[in-house]
């Protein structure tokens, strides 16, 4: 009984950490007047803010997702005799955000990297009402009109964990990523930086991708 209890502790922590993390993307998603994140699902992508391209030209665009996962534990239960059974299971953990890359021609409309791999938004990405969800980069009207006369947004280039200033952040706090793309294989592709790791990442053929030269999207208004 007591393990049960624990458990149904945690979950219920968890789901108030998803919905927190829920609130918290819908204030930020429309915070800003000069940029946005902006709600999209696969192909229905908001297209202003080009980011880079792929080897034969093919745009990409800046998006994140959040990445579902399970910890796994075990419950040990003791019967009336004594013995002892250890029975495994997994409790949900809050979503993690992860910066990545969005086009038309991308499987699913938007990958990102994690953990040595690169993923397609899915099933593993919000909850399952909401599959395949993601969150661009997208300027405003007034943006738009900005960018056009003073260039405020800018790729700036830096390296080894560096953070321009006026660098635009993802969702996720605990990493504290940032906006920042990479060359590789001939093309340009948008990802995270995370600083404590010195490197911006980026999903690329199935696979995880680092570099320590870089550039970061900067807004300098």
């Amino acid at each position: 009984m007591l393990a049960f209890n624990k458990t149904a502790w945690l979950i219920g922590a968890l789901s108030c950490a998803f919905f927190a993390v829920t609130l918290f993307v819908s204030s930020v998603a429309m915070a800003g007047d000069a940029y946005y994140w902006h709600q999209a699902a696969r192909h229905s992508l908001c297209e202003n803010f080009p980011a880079g391209n792929e080897a034969d030209g093919r745009q990409l665009y800046v998006s994140q997702a959040a990445r579902n996962g399970a910890t796994p534990i075990f419950q040990v239960s003791i019967d009336e005799n004594g013995d002892a059974t250890a029975q495994l299971t997994t409790v949900p953990q809050a979503p993690s955000w992860h910066l990545g890359k969005a086009g038309t021609h991308l499987k699913e409309g938007m990958t990102y990297s994690y953990g040595g791999n690169e993923y397609d938004v899915s099933r593993r990405s919000e909850d399952s009402a909401r599959h395949y969800v993601h969150y661009m980069f997208c300027l405003t009207g007034r943006g738009q009109e900005i960018q056009s006369q003073t260039g405020a947004f800018s790729w700036v280039a830096a390296s080894n964990g560096s953070i321009p200033d006026g660098a635009i952040r993802g969702f996720n706090r605990a990493e504290n990523q940032y906006v920042c793309r990479m060359s590789w294989d001939g093309g340009k592709h948008p990802g995270k930086l995370i600083p404590a790791s010195n490197a911006c990442f980026i999903g690329y053929g199935g696979g995880e991708k680092a570099s320590q030269a870089y550039e970061v999207l900067v807004y300098r208004p």
